[in-house]
């Protein structure tokens, strides 16, 4: 759950099905949602990660699939995600160097929490527009602050609830499933912020 093993069957982990996001498509839906919505000239990725993660890596390819197609350029910066004020300021540096790019899409809360803090660094003549994934107070309030547009949504409550209960089926009477279950990826914003954020509350998103 939560991380799809990619290799060919053979090669990877031998788990029955997965259950879970599909982060390739996670990351197309979050470039066709600002490419809609912002007509973008640029775009920049933060990845706070240094290092190549399953799950960054595909919402990162599929982010620039979705630029590439429509002829827009994009592209990666890693930051050192567990120190804060280091990638605000890589964040801003990049920005301020930058000036044609105006849509940001973040893998996480740390690198959300980056370009919100790069914000006040490089100046009120800067702005962009920024999608991020995860569903948390971060991102709840950054949507409700207009700061932050959207963000992705792969439904985690329903990673870890479908697993037990298929496992349980699956042991106790035998049922297996013919592919795999995809609990994202989904669009969080404006429209639908409130729900969203009961099922933080409750525990549940």
């Amino acid at each position: 759950m939560n991380a799809k093993d990619s290799r060919p069957e053979g090669e990877r982990i031998p788990y029955l099905f997965y259950i879970g996001g599909d982060d390739f498509k996670a990351g197309e839906l979050a470039g066709r949602h600002l490419l809609d919505h912002v007509k973008p000239r640029a775009a920049m990725c933060v990845d706070h990660y240094l290092y190549e993660h399953i799950c960054h890596s595909d919402r990162w390819h599929g982010f620039k699939s979705a630029f590439d197609k429509a002829g827009v350029p994009a592209e990666r910066l890693r930051v050192p995600g567990g120190q804060p004020e280091e990638c605000a300021e890589a964040v801003a540096k990049y920005m301020e160097a930058n000036p044609n790019v105006d849509a940001v899409l973040t893998l996480g809360p740390p690198g959300a929490q980056a370009v919100l803090d790069a914000e006040a660094i490089a100046g009120p003549g800067r702005t962009w527009k920024h999608l991020t994934f995860d569903v948390a107070q971060l991102q709840l309030d950054g949507i409700r602050s207009g700061r932050i547009m959207a963000t992705i949504d792969s439904q985690q409550y329903l990673q870890g609830f479908l697993a037990v209960q298929h496992m349980w089926m699956h042991k106790t009477q035998g049922f297996t499933l013919a592919a795999d279950i995809y609990t994202g990826p989904a669009i969080v914003d404006m429209s639908n912020i409130d729900e969203a954020e009961k099922g933080v509350k409750a525990g549940t998103r």
